[in-house]
């Protein structure tokens, strides 16, 4: 698999803080564009030994149907009170051309599973936000049990008309669990 082409956002995952990168679980993930400039989120892992990054991701999941189509900064949040039990999560958005399975083509907002260090990326839940250009970054604000208290929070990077009222980059409140 070639090596992303272009950094565009990275996050550090470590399980154990005490440990640091020579944990075997510990993964790095970046949003690049792959060698078609699709945008995709690729995992890579460390030698448990040295704590050097590796030289190639393990692996990836494509977000984008379309070239140069960037990703908002991941942010990461692990939820032990999630509904079904702990996740960890990333979240982070595209500007355009969400996958067409999961978003249609449109910009849209994805949650991808990170619990365990998983052997493969799933995209757990998307949001489809039409016809703006993607969102800034993601403040997560709890991992409480009841509902409305585990959310995130982002702006709309375009104009559009915000559910308050008003035109322009409204403010957005999602539940973690389930993008609504």
């Amino acid at each position: 698999m070639p090596a992303p082409k272009i950094c565009m956002q990275v996050i550090l995952i470590i399980p154990n803080y005490s440990s640091g990168p020579t944990n075997p679980n510990a993964r790095y993930y970046v949003c690049a564009f792959n060698a078609s400039s699709h945008s995709a989120v690729y995992q890579f892992g460390f030698s448990g030994i040295t704590g050097h990054l590796n030289s190639s991701s393990t692996i990836t999941v494509a977000l984008t149907s379309a070239v140069n189509t960037p990703c908002s900064p991941l942010t990461e949040i692990y939820n032990p009170n999630a509904s079904g039990g702990a996740k960890d999560w990333l979240f982070l958005s595209v500007t355009d051309h969400g996958t067409s399975t999961t978003c249609n083509n449109n910009p849209c907002v994805f949650q991808i599973d990170i619990t365990n260090a998983p052997a493969t990326l799933t995209i757990s839940q998307t949001a489809v936000y039409s016809p703006n250009l993607g969102t800034s970054g993601m403040i997560i604000d709890n991992v409480g049990t009841l509902s409305q208290t585990a959310n995130i929070y982002f702006v709309t990077l375009g104009a559009r008309v915000c559910t308050t009222g008003g035109n322009g980059a409204c403010a957005t409140k999602l539940q973690q669990s389930n993008l609504q």
